[in-house]
């Protein structure tokens, strides 16, 4: 409400403006109406460009309605399939910078099943968040990367 509002009585109030405090030869094209179209006192499009505008505006409506409704088909689907999500701890030794943190979490962040994937650098455990999480994917995975994978975490 608020947002149309705004809208509306801006709209309102620079048309005022304009009206009483422009010039009105800065709006008015003169002689060039009549040369355009043919017509004393207004301008007009051409067909193809307003039909062609028509089809398009449509097409766009169209095109967001069904975006909705297919966006709306698939949460369904995925409320209707409920996923198990899994937390793991694991130890990453080696680990000694912020860069190697980061290229832990990029990697097994990518990993298909992974949806979280966070370091703490100062206690060395990397958690991670996601379904069916296969730890032997992980330690390879880890190890490509040059640290030291230990599935016991330490206190």
């Amino acid at each position: 409400m608020a947002y149309l509002l705004s809208i509306i009585s801006g709209a309102i109030v620079f048309g005022l403006l304009i009206d009483n405090f422009l010039p009105r030869e800065w709006f008015a094209f003169g002689g060039l109406h009549h040369h355009m179209t043919g017509h004393e006192g207004h301008w007009e499009l051409p067909n193809w460009l307003k039909w062609g505008s028509s089809i398009s505006l449509s097409l766009l409506i169209i095109n967001g309605y069904l975006q909705k409704y297919l966006s709306s088909k698939k949460e369904v689907k995925t409320k209707d399939v409920e996923v198990q999500k899994e937390e793991k701890l694991v130890m990453v030794y080696g680990m000694s910078c912020n860069h190697c943190k980061n290229s832990v979490e990029k990697h097994i962040g990518a990993l298909q099943n992974i949806d979280v994937a966070e370091v703490n650098l100062e206690q060395k455990i990397l958690r991670m968040v996601g379904t069916s999480i296969n730890l032997s994917q992980i330690k390879k995975e880890i190890e490509s990367l040059g640290f030291e994978f230990d599935e016991n975490v330490k206190n």
